[in-house]
């Protein structure tokens, strides 16, 4: 439901924007609303879900990795009547969302895959990438795929000085769009780096392959983050320097602009006009740290979440419960 996205959408601007307490109430109160209405179709208890996995994703942003890891595994196995999760202090439905077994089984494959995603983020941003790799193991969430869980397994054993075994789980990469390759040969770089071997031919590669990764909608931050990892494995590299700051330039999203603002490798190569510009962008978007003061007021971003949730409270109310 378009409702829900301009909920989601408020909250994130208010995090985005150093409002966390306000981002946590907007979420608080989509997932109020969805509760109201139940019990609800699978669709609908989703939508009802995504505001509590950001709930988790603030708590991560706040400083708090471990509640938030904490608060993902509750929500996967709260799918079951009368099951909950609980997050400072605060205790969310999550079972009686739907009425059925094979819906919760349902939600529980969507809570899987957030499991997997924001809680193996969440301990690795603790720096618990040991128990990460137990983690992930446990839930079934290593691949052949170099997706999220098979990047952490080769990134765990180069925190444990065993590149060896990051070469062959890289080795063994099932690798089929340009961004897997791109990360792929990343990680390589940096296996080799740990190895103490040679890596002229690795940071060759690494530059050909970031290079070649398309420009896709809403896709300029992991081309910048993914860029700026480049360029610090290869801070020597121009061309590959070159190249990211050209695409930082062409986007428009200061995301990708504070993360080529705030790359060591990066951003002295930045010319002054180029650096002024990208600051432009950073505090035009008042994102937190920018330096800009100058936010939407809080009372009108309530506003916009209160007008959408009452928009999906009737839709929900009109609707048939298998069409909610």
């Amino acid at each position: 439901m378009r409702a829900c996205e301009a909920m989601n959408k408020a909250a994130l601007l208010a995090s985005d924007t150093g409002r966390p307490e306000l981002a946590a109430a907007l979420c608080r109160r989509q997932h109020e609303m969805f509760l109201q209405a139940a019990p609800l179709s699978v669709k609908a208890a989703t939508f009802a879900l995504q505001p509590l996995v950001n709930l988790g994703r603030l708590s991560l942003r706040a400083g708090n990795p471990i509640d938030a890891y904490t608060f993902f595994a509750s929500l996967f196995t709260a799918a079951h009547p009368g099951g909950h999760a609980r997050l400072q202090g605060r205790t969310f439905p999550v079972g009686d969302l739907v009425a059925t077994p094979g819906e919760r089984t349902e939600l529980r494959r969507f809570l899987w895959a957030v499991l997997i995603a924001d809680g193996t983020r969440a301990l690795c941003a603790a720096g618990h990438w040991e128990e990460a790799v137990d983690h992930l193991h446990r839930h079934n969430g290593i691949g052949t795929r170099l997706l999220d869980g098979r990047q952490v397994a080769v990134l765990a054993a180069l925190h444990r000085n065993d590149p060896e075994e990051a070469n062959r789980l890289l080795r063994e990469s099932v690798c089929d769009d340009a961004w897997e390759r791109a990360v792929a040969a990343c990680l390589t770089t940096a296996a080799r780096r740990a190895a103490a071997h040679d890596t002229p031919t690795a940071v060759t590669a690494m530059a050909s392959a970031v290079a070649e990764v398309p420009s896709t909608p809403g896709g300029a931050v992991f081309t910048a983050r993914l860029g700026t990892l480049a360029c610090e494995l290869a801070p020597h590299h121009t061309a590959l320097a070159s190249t990211l700051i050209d695409l930082a330039m062409e986007s428009d999203d200061a995301h990708a602009a504070t993360a080529v603002l705030g790359s060591p490798a990066v951003e002295p190569r930045l010319s002054d006009p180029q650096r002024c510009a990208l600051r432009m962008r950073v505090n035009a978007a008042q994102l937190v740290g920018s330096g800009s003061g100058h936010y939407e007021d809080d009372a009108e971003l309530t506003k916009i979440g209160e007008q959408a949730a009452a928009l999906a409270a009737h839709h929900l109310s009109a609707s048939p419960r298998r069409d909610r």
